[in-house]
């Protein structure tokens, strides 16, 4: 009977300790279930950014896509072109296309004649 009782008594003990560990790991769940609700919130305000981005996005008309292709291409073609300086043109001498004279001009100043025809990508005052 007394081996019965010290049995029930170390059950008992046992009981407890388990009860303190299912009490810690309880709270730790919490604490881990109130992290996942923040990342949760924090989640659904990326979602909703996200998803207006791309209704803007999906607005912008294609006249503004090709405007800002040909400005990406133009800073591509001018980290990797050899620019040339002409100096002494008068105001509007060109008309409305410089392109047209430098043309015509770089052939006649370096004396040579190019076949085929070179291509001016850009040119500016």
């Amino acid at each position: 009977m007394e081996r019965i009782l010290l049995d029930v008594t170390a059950v008992g003990c046992g009981l407890e300790y388990m009860n303190t560990k299912i009490s810690a790991l309880a709270d730790e769940t919490k604490h881990i279930c109130t992290h996942i609700t923040g990342f949760q919130g924090r989640v659904e305000g990326m979602e909703l950014r996200l998803t207006a981005e791309e209704d803007r996005l999906s607005n912008v008309p294609d006249s503004e896509l090709l405007y800002l292709w040909d400005k990406l291409m133009d800073l591509e073609d001018q980290s990797h072109r050899h620019n040339f300086s002409f100096f002494g043109f008068p105001e509007l001498v060109e008309g409305a296309d410089i392109k047209v004279i430098l043309k015509g001009l770089i052939p006649s100043l370096a004396g040579l004649t190019f076949t085929p025809s070179f291509e001016l990508q850009w040119a500016h005052r």
